[in-house]
């Protein structure tokens, strides 16, 4: 596992910049050019304090961010979290890259989220799904819902299928469409990874 890039945004003299580290890299400039402070940004997105000193803010109005990738992720760097924390985060993984964003707010500190590969369409993904189907009991109406709100599936639809089964029908026919139909975007990571990821992290 490596590091293959990090984009530093509204941090100390960077505005938005972006390194990609190769297996040898050297920072080389005058007094003041930003050597220190890209360290220092890698250095604060491995160890992610919850707060950073707000003179580190180029613009105190804006968030700072740093956006790495980590890329060559394996078996091995996985087995060194917890079971149930591996299995909810191997799904976040696409083509052994590994995507995370550290954002700081002078108030609120840091919110740490992940790239996540997801329907382009909001309706698609699965808070739509779930928003869709909220107090839907009964099998007329969960065919009710894909019938007005997803007319495109509505063919194969199991008969009297139940809530949880149109459910799970819908998601396996939004998992098979086509990759043009799907766009990265930045989530929360799931329940108890925030705490554990360190131990995946390069030291």
């Amino acid at each position: 596992m490596k590091i293959s890039s990090i984009e530093i945004k509204n941090f100390k003299g960077l505005k938005g910049e972006k390194f990609e580290p190769k297996s040898f890299s050297c920072l080389v400039g005058e007094n003041n050019a930003g050597k220190s402070t890209v360290l220092q940004a890698l250095v604060h997105s491995l160890n992610r304090p919850k707060y950073i000193p707000s003179a580190v803010f180029y613009d105190e109005t804006q968030p700072i961010s740093f956006i790495v990738k980590y890329s060559d992720v394996r078996n091995g760097d996985l087995n060194r979290l917890k079971s149930e924390h591996r299995t909810k985060l191997m799904p976040l993984i696409y083509g052994g890259e590994l995507t995370l964003t550290a954002n700081y707010t002078k108030s609120d500190g840091l919110e740490l989220l992940v790239s996540k590969l997801a329907p382009i369409e909001e309706k698609y993904r699965e808070e739509g799904i779930n928003e869709n189907f909220r107090s839907m009991r009964t099998a007329a109406q969960a065919r009710n819902i894909v019938e007005n709100e997803y007319p495109e599936f509505l063919e194969d639809l199991p008969d009297n299928a139940t809530t949880a089964q149109a459910k799970n029908y819908l998601t396996a026919c939004v998992n098979a469409l086509a990759p043009d139909q799907f766009h990265c975007m930045d989530t929360t990571l799931p329940s108890g990874i925030p705490s554990s990821i360190s131990a995946l992290l390069p030291e």
